[in-house]
């Protein structure tokens, strides 16, 4: 009695193209070359917050530390270190100006000098964008509000070559 072929689903052909057989030595070399194929990564996606923060980070990205209303990621190749917090606010985030963010680092015991400091909105919630240095390291620190809440995402390590990548991620961004 013949045996019924089984059918492969999309997925195993998938697979089985991408993972072929390796021949053995005689039909390696009696083969022809193989195509090259080159597969690109897209970036994970990031949930945290309690679903509130939403975003694309790239594929080295990994949790460094989480504690309640803060992650902290590590970009393992690139040298970002990004942190989410979620700050209770109950003021207007489109009232702040340079000098009040200066203002509240110069409490904190932290001079810095302001390199570009912009107002927006991201879909509707208000936004300030504010790349600074502290000493030799440069930052970049992105305020969102969103309620009664300002979600701060930071950005510290090696920021210079990377505001591309920064960009491309907060080009992501959404908050729930």
């Amino acid at each position: 009695m013949p045996q019924a072929k089984k059918k492969r689903s999309w997925l195993n052909r998938l697979r089985a193209w991408l993972n072929p057989k390796k021949p053995t030595e005689s039909e390696a070399a009696a083969e022809a070359p193989r195509k090259v194929l080159s597969i690109v990564y897209l970036p994970q996606s990031v949930s945290c917050m309690g679903d509130h923060v939403r975003m694309s980070i790239p594929q080295d990205f990994g949790v460094y530390t989480n504690v309640p209303r803060q992650v902290v990621l590590h970009g393992a190749r690139c040298g970002l270190m990004l942190t989410i917090a979620a700050i209770p606010f109950s003021g207007m985030l489109q009232r702040c100006t340079p000098q009040t963010l200066i203002d509240s680092f110069l409490r904190q015991g932290r001079e810095i000098s302001m390199i570009r400091f912009e107002h927006d909105f991201l879909r509707y919630s208000p936004r300030i964008s504010v790349h600074y240095r502290t000493g030799t390291e440069e930052s970049v620190l992105v305020l969102v509000q969103k309620r009664r809440d300002v979600f701060s995402l930071l950005f510290t390590g090696n920021v210079k070559p990377n505001l591309s990548v920064i960009e491309t991620m907060l080009s992501t961004l959404e908050l729930n």
